[in-house]
């Protein structure tokens, strides 16, 4: 039996990153917005439990 892969390492990480973020560019919007809800969910949630 052989064990667990090792994980790869990313050999360009900010490059990556940067690419990640311009393809995530058009959904800044929706982001932002499920962000929000989030927090006003857990917030909400929070309240409730007290």
């Amino acid at each position: 039996m052989m064990g667990p892969m090792p994980a790869e390492k990313a050999k360009d990480f900010k490059n990556a990153i940067k690419r990640l973020f311009g393809e995530l560019k058009r959904f800044r919007v929706l982001i932002y917005i499920s962000i929000i809800l989030a927090v006003f969910r857990f917030n909400t949630f929070n309240n409730c439990t007290r």
